[in-house]
């Protein structure tokens, strides 16, 4: 039995609408990656694209290049990119930002044919799929040669062709199903050495071994996947004495945790579901007014014991007096806090509600656990708190999103909010270059 999804029928001019947003969000990267500021550099792509490549001329794929990576978030996945690229591309860096345009594109690609594999009656693929685009840090991401989008394409990747190999499974294909569990073994183990962040979504995949399987339970396909992994990424790490090259800090923490980031994630993580599918959310007045005592009690323990703070819109903040920064800092961090618990309940609340004999019902409950450990490792980014460290997890979110996702008629609101969305991440993008 396949998941069921209320038929849905989407206005032709919201279909042009949605398809025209992402022809000016895609646009407007190409015209800054080719005619903004070229030659100004953002962060790390001076390391990615050239200093650490430059390593691999030097040393080859080898320990020594491994030890010496540095300035940049720990992934030798990025640099080899730019090294096969560069008979293409040379050391450009609109030639790089190029590439992570394109990849950004595969994602979106990669995403609809996850989807077609879950809800396979279901019209408009690309319509579900094009909702990863509501998520403003992804456009933020694209503009740059850094190591976010190209994670992105290798855990949508991954999420493919792990989904492929549990429905050739349940289809008695075991031998194909083998084959499919390799390619996302190997690709987890890529994308754990693009971003070790990754890793953590090893905890999720005993999940899929719960459930009702009419066959015999995956026992060898989890562990296909979850040892490939492994072998890819360890050695790196053993090189390395942790998460990260002995010159370079940047990225999961070998030790400590922030928790503060982890709920921070979880309320982007509400924030993006808010923009790709509100319907998703319930809107139910008690318990809005549950986490109104919750708000008042995380902001007052921020403002009197323990500082939560979150700064967004900075540009804006510096024409404000200094002594509103403590106030306005706290009192975001401490709505960001909540909107998390708001996020986890519903996303409790719609993994319970799938239906015992779906037989998807065991690759939901992974994406639903994929989602939480993605966003929970971003406690253990201890240096700094970003937003794209979270987007990470939309690949899985949007499956599940699918499941009650509506485009009716259109609605001027959420399309305005969603342009204002993705104009403020271009506007951060322009304020990135150096």
């Amino acid at each position: 039995m396949m998941s069921h999804i209320v038929s849905i029928k989407t206005s032709y001019l919201t279909k042009k609408i949605l398809y025209l947003l992402c022809l000016l969000g895609f646009g407007s990267l190409v015209v800054m990656s080719v005619f903004y500021k070229p030659d100004a550099i953002r962060y790390e792509e001076e390391a990615i694209v050239r200093n650490n490549v430059d390593l691999i001329e030097q040393h080859g794929l080898s320990a020594k290049f491994l030890v010496k990576i540095r300035d940049q978030a720990p992934g030798p996945v990025n640099n080899i990119l730019f090294y096969a690229l560069r008979p293409l591309i040379g050391s450009s860096l609109v030639g790089a930002r190029l590439v992570m345009v394109f990849l950004f594109a595969v994602s979106i690609f990669l995403s609809h044919k996850t989807i077609g594999l879950y809800y396979p009656d279901l019209k408009s693929w690309w319509i579900y799929a094009l909702a990863i685009t509501f998520v403003p840090s992804h456009w933020q991401s694209a503009g740059v040669a850094m190591s976010n989008i190209p994670a992105l394409v290798l855990l949508s990747l991954f999420l493919y062709w792990l989904s492929v190999a549990v429905v050739k499974h349940r289809g008695g294909a075991y031998r194909k199903s083998i084959i499919y569990a390799i390619l996302a073994g190997l690709v987890l183990g890529l994308a754990t050495l693009t971003r070790s962040t990754s890793i953590v979504l090893l905890g999720a995949l005993p999940v899929l071994l719960f459930g009702r399987w009419t066959n015999q339970r995956p026992y060898a396909m989890v562990a296909v996947v979850g040892v490939l992994a492994l072998l890819i990424a360890m050695p790196v790490f053993v090189v390395w004495g942790g998460f990260s090259p002995p010159h370079q800090q940047i990225g999961i923490s070998d030790t400590g945790i922030n928790p503060t980031h982890g709920f921070l994630a979880c309320g982007y993580m509400g924030l993006f579901v808010f923009l790709m599918s509100e319907k998703w959310l319930v809107y139910d007045p008690k318990i809005f007014k549950v986490l109104g005592v919750v708000f008042l009690v995380v902001f007052g323990v921020s403002f009197w014991f323990t500082p939560i703070d979150f700064v967004p819109f900075q540009s804006i903040l510096k024409h404000f007096p200094t002594f509103v920064f403590p106030f306005y800092s706290r009192l975001m961090g401490s709505f960001l806090i909540v909107f998390a618990f708001y996020f986890v309940y519903h996303l409790v609340l719609n993994l319970s509600t799938i239906d015992a004999l779906d037989s998807n019902r065991p690759l939901l409950w992974f994406c639903g656990a994929a989602v939480l450990m993605v966003v929970g490792a971003c406690a253990k980014v201890t240096h700094q708190f970003s937003q794209v460290y979270a987007a990470q997890a939309t690949p899985f979110l949007v499956i599940l999103l699918v499941r009650s996702h509506r485009f009716g008629a259109v609605k001027v609101f959420k399309y305005a909010f969603v342009i204002g969305s993705g104009l403020y991440a271009l506007a951060q993008l322009r304020s990135h270059y150096v």
